[in-house]
């Protein structure tokens, strides 16, 4: 199986996206050794040509953290003077339950429970994200949904329990 690079970019806040294609190579060749990361990417190299009769988009993979958020560190003086004040809402969320491998309440551990209870000037909790960093979020699933599902017809529309292993 030989793997082609389809597309790749970075989002605008920052975070490198991208999926590949599989498709049967009549020759198997060896695993090459990792290539050194180049220190300046050549943005004007051509696009891979990718012949999609014979390709088939298998896997789809996204690493990204998160937006925008407050700071997590105990060095008050860093933001002296600033008010924490851009958090809460930006936007109205999809009701969700967040449960364990068990089914059960998902439980919060000791060191979040510390830092969400730790509340910076202007009422925003340590680490908590932002309105900026929560419509990051939202961009983000807006911009794979319309990769994923709208333009390669990847994942259904809607989703059916059970549908997707």
């Amino acid at each position: 199986m030989q793997r082609r690079l389809i597309w790749c970019g970075m989002a605008a806040f920052g975070g490198a996206v991208g999926h590949t294609a599989a498709a049967d190579a009549k020759t198997t060749t060896a695993a090459a050794a990792p290539a050194a990361i180049p220190a300046k990417p050549n943005l004007a190299a051509a696009p891979i040509k990718l012949d999609r009769r014979n390709a088939q988009l298998r896997l789809v993979q996204v690493v990204f953290r998160h937006g925008a958020r407050t700071p997590l560190t105990d060095a008050s003086y860093l933001w002296e003077g600033h008010e924490w004040n851009v958090c809460g809402c930006a936007y109205k969320a999809v009701p969700l339950q967040l449960l364990d491998i068990h089914g059960g309440p998902a439980t919060t551990n000791a060191h979040d429970q510390k830092q969400m209870s730790t509340v910076l000037p202007g009422g925003c909790s340590k680490g908590q994200l932002t309105q900026v960093g929560q419509l990051q979020a939202l961009e983000l699933g807006y911009w794979l949904r319309q990769q994923y599902i709208d333009t390669h017809s990847f994942l259904p529309a809607s989703y059916t329990p059970g549908e997707l292993a």
